[in-house]
């Protein structure tokens, strides 16, 4: 049978308060007779013996004669310890006996009787009877502060379980109110709205826990939302115009306006080829953004990747004569080395593209606390300031027309971004109009958060 969380978590606390109390009550109850009883069993036998000091010292001090006003005396300090006195000669005649109105007060049921013989120097005296209460166990009043001993423990039982009934609902309503809130919260999600993040208002350190990654997993598809939705518009935008060319021209030579040549079909197959090198670097970039693991990290010097990319790059700049000045040092990380490497090769490509011939490009390797920045400095054109924000942007180019003759699609700092993010670390760029631009990328040497 199905139940709320609420209703389960009453039941246990209700089943716990109930054992809680009952043992209580029975150990409180038992210690309380217990003690109660030796109590009354040692009073009672010190009334007694007071009873029958009375008889005796009565008799002596009346020079072995019996005073009926002492003898009441005694029978009414008998009824005060809630006894029936009944006083005999040796004879059998009854000296003094409890009135009827004593009687019917006192006897409530109890039958048991107890008789001590009076002795003086050896002679019996008197014999004493007492009876009504058990002479050895409670009296009148014993069994009234007995009673009414239960009768509060009772109901302090009943009212400390209505008590803690309530504060166990109170309780059980706070302990569930912020998993209610990630139900609702998680339903949302499940209709796409990512938007809105669940407050943590609990000092619980697990729903805590529980709301941060609920916020986490909100925030993970809302952003691969976003980079599907920004990949759409961008791909169908980057498509479009290649692909129109494309059509445009084979319509022409299918018409017969164009003669089919050789120069024609090869500038269609370049642009083809152009076209599958950007997919796939919308599909890397994609699988990058929507999921971390897609990085194969490992243990790797990142000085030695830096002086293998680097010298291998050397052969693109001859075309353009220029050259490459290189400070690397031995530095241990963990990361992915062939993403690293595509980072790296993305802005050396970059930094060669914009700036002129016999230019010189700077790269260099530190470690700053933590952290391996690695740096590549141009003397280029340079970035207009309005355009930095948007420099690491799918698909933006701050110069297009230079950038499309020099074969650039706007994706490979976009790809720096995404890679060097899946890292935990940061790129930056400083960068001014005609003085060259400096691009910055920071990484944990231990991996940041993807650490395992």
């Amino acid at each position: 049978m199905k139940m709320s969380l609420r209703t389960q978590l009453l039941l246990i606390f209700t089943t716990v308060i109930v054992l809680i109390i009952g043992a209580v009550s029975l150990v409180t109850v038992a210690l309380t007779n217990d003690h109660f009883d030796k109590y009354v069993t040692q009073r009672n036998s010190t009334t007694l013996v007071t009873i029958r000091q009375q008889i005796a010292l009565s008799y002596v001090n009346n020079h072995d004669q019996w005073q009926a006003k002492q003898l009441r005396e005694i029978r009414n300090t008998g009824y005060r310890a809630g006894v029936l006195v009944t006083i005999y000669a040796p004879d059998g005649r009854i000296l003094m006996r409890p009135t009827a109105k004593q009687q019917q007060s006192v006897s409530t049921g109890f039958d048991r009787k107890h008789t001590e013989s009076i002795r003086i120097q050896g002679k019996v005296v008197a014999n004493a009877v007492f009876s009504g209460y058990d002479p050895l166990g409670y009296g009148r009043h014993d069994v009234e502060y007995v009673s009414e001993l239960k009768t509060s423990l009772i109901t302090i039982a009943v009212i400390t379980f209505m008590v803690t009934i309530v504060i166990a609902w109170w309780l059980a309503g706070r302990l569930t109110a912020p998993i209610k809130r990630v139900v609702a919260f998680t339903g949302k999600v499940a209709t796409g709205n990512y938007q809105q993040p669940l407050p943590a208002n609990t000092r619980i350190t697990e729903i805590i826990t529980l709301l941060e990654s609920v916020n986490a997993l909100s925030g993970q598809l809302n952003r691969q939302q976003e980079t599907r939705e920004q990949l759409s518009s961008d791909i169908a935008h980057e498509l479009r115009t290649p692909l129109t060319m494309l059509q445009g021209t084979l319509e022409a030579m299918i018409d017969g306006v164009w003669e089919i040549s050789t120069e024609r079909l090869q500038n269609m197959d370049e642009e083809v080829i152009r076209l599958t090198h950007l997919i796939k670097n919308i599909e890397l970039i994609a699988s990058i953004e929507t999921d971390a693991d897609q990085l194969h990290k490992a243990r790797f010097d990142i000085g030695a990747m830096v002086d293998a990319v680097t010298q291998n790059f050397q052969a693109k700049l001859e075309a353009k004569q220029q050259r490459i000045t290189v400070a690397t040092r031995k530095i241990m990380m963990y990361g992915d080395e062939e993403k690293l490497r595509q980072v790296l090769l993305n802005l050396l490509t970059n930094a060669s593209k914009f700036s002129d011939f016999g230019a010189t490009i700077q790269v260099r390797l530190m470690q700053e606390s933590a952290n391996a920045v690695i740096q590549v400095i141009d003397s280029g054109i340079g970035i207009d300031a309005k355009e930095l924000v948007h420099i690491f942007d799918h698909f933006y180019m701050a110069d297009p027309a230079r950038s499309s003759r020099n074969g650039g699609q706007g994706i490979g700092l976009a790809m720096v971004k995404t890679i060097v993010a899946a890292h935990g670390g940061a790129v930056k760029v400083d960068s001014q109009l005609m003085k060259g631009s400096t691009f910055t990328v920071k990484l944990p040497i231990q991996g940041g958060d993807d650490h395992r």
